[in-house]
């Protein structure tokens, strides 16, 4: 029997980031279709479609496909950050093949795959996920290596290599966007390993703050590409 509640509870905010997110990747792809535009496209694309699996989810959690659709959800919100990485290497250095791109994303998608197959990271208990606390430690340890320090990194090479100052106010909002992603995602699953109703209700309205990110990043460098 489907949660009618529960169910729009996650309908209405995800078809909405899904819609915008898409909406924000074609406007890239129209302005100027490139392998920077195609890079960050696919930051929104994949992610949306995790968030589509998401719902999908919901009134299938109970049945035998359950867990298989929400371990695409959970991969694919995952998997889609690593394009923010490759965006901002391609845009330091022109010498950056096509080749090497596809290396660094075809190792993310493997080692994110077999740290998502976990022994008892995920479990799907009354339909709802549940975290283990080893599984989000070591999530946390790979998305650090693989994406925040990656960005950290990044950003400062490109605030020294962008000298005018208009182009820097733009890379200052790109970057907040990019360690706002981040910080969602952490707090994305935190909020599926502890379950403390308080936390994960006050997380549900926070999080809705991915749109202004989204935007943000889009406007500060994705809008000018």
């Amino acid at each position: 029997m489907i949660d009618w509640m529960r169910f729009s509870f996650v309908l209405i905010p995800n078809s909405f980031i899904i819609i915008l997110f898409y909406y924000l990747a074609f406007k890239l792809l129209k302005r100027n279709f490139n392998k920077s535009t195609f890079t960050l496209s696919l930051f929104y694309i994949i992610p949306a479609t995790g968030l589509l699996f998401n719902i999908i989810f919901v009134p299938l959690s109970t049945s035998n496909v359950g867990f298989f659709i929400y371990f695409i959800a959970a991969y694919l919100l995952i998997f889609g950050m690593v394009f923010l990485v490759t965006f901002m290497i391609n845009l330091l250095y022109v010498n950056f093949t096509i080749k090497l791109q596809i290396l660094i994303i075809i190792s993310y998608a493997v080692i994110l795959f077999l740290l998502l197959i976990f022994p008892e990271g995920i479990k799907i208990i009354d339909g709802i996920p549940l975290y283990s606390w080893n599984f989000l430690i070591i999530v946390y340890l790979f998305f650090t290596f693989f994406i925040l320090f990656p960005n950290i990194f990044l950003s400062l090479k490109l605030l020294k290599v962008f000298k005018d100052k208009i182009l820097k106010k733009k890379l200052r909002l790109f970057i907040s966007g990019c360690i706002g992603m981040v910080f969602i995602f952490y707090g994305l699953i935190l909020r599926n390993t502890w379950q403390n109703s308080l936390f994960k209700l006050l997380w549900d309205v926070i999080s809705l703050i991915v749109i202004l990110f989204g935007f943000m990043i889009y406007y500060g460098i994705g809008q000018n590409l």
